[in-house]
């Protein structure tokens, strides 16, 4: 004779399950058991990286945090200088500065806002040549050198 037992559901509606039914029962149970206990070991695994992180991201922030106030310095002076050629411009830090996802080797990227090419001969990049002139004579940047991409840009170095 099969074994059968008794399987009751909400409705309150009993049914007899053969072997194979209870089997394939078990058998889904353990699947489910499995993936709930890899489910936890990922999510621990995720939570030591993520801790991780964290903590390395709080020792670097930590450790440039006096670097802030020479950004600003720069962000002000580049503000002056720009001005110079288009008096309603802004400048703004962008970037992982600006996300606060700078690292030790990271750059800092200013935006000119408001720059009009118009104002210049050549269009942008004649504005940013004659911004990188403009740079070539200040104190606080050296080696500002227009570089040629499909944005173009002014590199330049900031002495700390």
């Amino acid at each position: 004779l099969a074994r059968r037992q008794w399987a009751a559901f909400a409705s309150g509606v009993g049914l007899r399950l053969s072997e194979e039914e209870m089997e394939e029962r078990a058998r889904r149970r353990r699947l489910a058991s499995d993936a709930a206990r890899g489910a936890s070991a990922r999510a621990e695994r995720l939570g030591r990286i993520s801790a991780g992180v964290e903590a390395w991201a709080t020792a670097t922030q930590e450790s440039l945090s006096p670097l802030h106030a020479w950004v600003a310095r720069s962000r002000a002076a580049l503000q002056v200088a720009a001005a110079r050629i288009w008096p309603d411009c802004t400048v703004e830090v962008y970037g992982s500065w600006a996300a606060g996802l700078q690292a030790h080797h990271s750059d800092v990227d200013l935006l000119v806002r408001g720059a009009e090419p118009g104002s210049c001969a050549g269009g942008m990049v004649g504005a940013l040549r004659e911004l990188a002139a403009l740079l070539e004579g200040e104190e606080w940047i050296s080696q500002p050198t227009l570089v040629s991409a499909r944005v173009p840009l002014i590199k330049a170095f900031a002495p700390l």
